[in-house]
């Protein structure tokens, strides 16, 4: 059994539909969906751990974006199968970024939190001792990220980067972290070859390359379709590049879990035939996507379909390797990033696969996969 969360805090500003923002200050939370959004972020500030709320079957939140790596809960919610496996689950909408959803997941104010791993572990890592949190399982392997090049900017290669002015969402983000990793591996050093600057996730970013403002930017879709139908030149896909980099995961209450295993069994139970239908039914899912994504434009909901069905994670059990790149990524970043990541910090301090192979070894995922017509990847 689950609580039924306090309502969640009014937060602030809306972001992007992608999972590459940080933000920093309050935010909103709704039930109905919105513009595009998902920030990321490794601004989360550490909270006083508050006692494990009352549970109670009934309800059930899940702290959601806009991000398309939401797809299996919102097939899930429009195909009602919670209720299918004895759940009733609300979405919440949450924007303002990981800063104020994390401190949020701590409190109790709703049971599940889908946002970006390395933000989650950024957080983690300053909290006073072992940290409350944990992901029970992974929504997407890797976000999508691409690096564009501005008109005019003469950039074919890396190479040519050096001197040149990168466009990131803000500091912190996926998009920045990412950008450090590769900037790396192509012999450049981030800040000092290249200068890096925020200038958020919307129109402003193609607004901001397109009048040179900024040499090159990170983008990921469907802004990647805007900027494909501009003419500008990708120069890097960071996917293939930098390989393993955990996405989004379910961020939940260690105390909740281990309490009420039974309900977040359930939970996953349902949220994983959606992933199977999302999987199989692509006209569904595009149906789906369109009302919670806030993405309007037709070609630009299926090519970040397209993008993000295989990074899906199917099953949805943790990469280690995809953490562990976060966590080398972590250690590289400048004294400013003020990462407070423990030189023994391992890959499994921040995750538990126990409800995903419970699912597997049940026969469930095999079941589900049958009825599809899947097989697990």
């Amino acid at each position: 059994m689950l609580t039924h969360p306090r309502s969640v805090n009014r937060w602030l500003t809306l972001a992007m539909t992608v999972l590459l923002a940080a933000a920093c200050g309050p935010g909103v939370a709704s039930t109905s969906s919105g513009p595009p959004s998902n920030p990321s972020s490794v601004t989360a500030q550490s909270s006083p751990v508050p006692a494990a709320p009352a549970l109670s079957q009934a309800q059930f939140t899940v702290g959601d974006t806009t991000s398309f790596s939401g797809i299996s809960l919102w097939m899930a919610l429009e195909h009602n199968l919670f209720a299918k496996y004895g759940l009733t689950v609300t979405r919440t909408e949450l924007t303002g970024g990981p800063s104020v959803a994390l401190p949020a997941a701590i409190n109790g104010d709703f049971d599940v939190w889908d946002g970006p791993a390395d933000a989650s572990v950024v957080f983690c890592s300053r909290q006073p001792g072992a940290c409350p949190l944990e992901s029970i399982g992974t929504l997407s392997h890797n976000i999508g990220i691409l690096l564009y090049a501005g008109p005019g900017a003469a950039i074919t290669s890396p190479a040519d980067l050096k001197g040149k002015i990168v466009g990131i969402y803000s500091k912190g983000s996926s998009t920045d972290l990412q950008l450090n990793a590769w900037l790396q591996l192509q012999g450049l050093q981030p800040g000092v070859d290249v200068t890096i600057v925020p200038v958020g996730g919307t129109d402003s970013t193609l607004a901001a390359l397109t009048t040179n403002k900024i040499q090159a930017e990170t983008l990921a879709a469907p802004l990647t379709v805007q900027a494909q139908r501009l003419g500008l030149t990708q120069i890097a896909d960071f996917t293939k590049d930098l390989g393993d980099y955990e996405g989004a995961l379910m961020l939940v209450r260690r105390a909740s879990v281990q309490q009420h295993q039974d309900t977040f069994v359930a939970y996953m139970k349902g949220l994983y035939e959606g992933l199977a239908i999302a999987r199989s039914n692509e006209s569904d899912a595009l149906a789906v996507a369109a009302k919670y994504s806030g993405i309007a434009d037709a070609a630009a909901l299926k090519s970040t379909y397209e993008v993000n069905r295989p990074l899906l994670a199917f099953p949805p059990n943790a990469n280690k390797a995809g953490f562990t790149r976060i966590l080398n990524v972590l250690r590289t970043l400048r004294a400013d990033y003020n990462i407070q990541l423990a030189a023994s910090a391992r890959p499994e301090d921040f995750y538990t696969d126990e409800i995903v192979q419970q699912l597997s070894s049940s026969g469930f995922i095999t079941e589900i996969n049958r009825k599809y017509g899947l097989q697990s990847q």
